[in-house]
């Protein structure tokens, strides 16, 4: 897959998550006592993507340098943008 665009993401751990009006553009919230991360749409549309952090679904890790990768991709098609993107070492690279 061809990278169409990148955008520089950070992380912030939380114990629980913050309504959509509270959250920063490009942070990822995660939650590990609750088993779930969100963060807006980092398009820009601003929609609330959710992601349930499990063996069976979604993992991150957090390097030494504090860059966040998550796994698998995100595809966020039931939204207008329609955008898909990976997240690698505090990198979101759209496909």
């Amino acid at each position: 897959m061809k990278t169409k665009r990148k955008v520089n993401v950070e992380f912030k751990k939380v114990e629980t998550l913050p309504p959509l009006n509270k959250m920063d553009d490009n942070v990822i919230y995660i939650s590990d006592k609750y088993g779930i991360s969100e963060h807006k749409c980092l398009c820009g549309c601003g929609f609330r993507v959710a992601v349930p952090i499990s063996v069976r679904e979604w993992s991150y890790k957090v390097d030494c340098k504090k860059r966040l990768s998550m796994y698998p991709s995100i595809g966020n098609y039931q939204y207008k943008c329609k955008s898909h993107y990976i997240i690698k070492k505090g990198v979101a690279n759209f496909v």
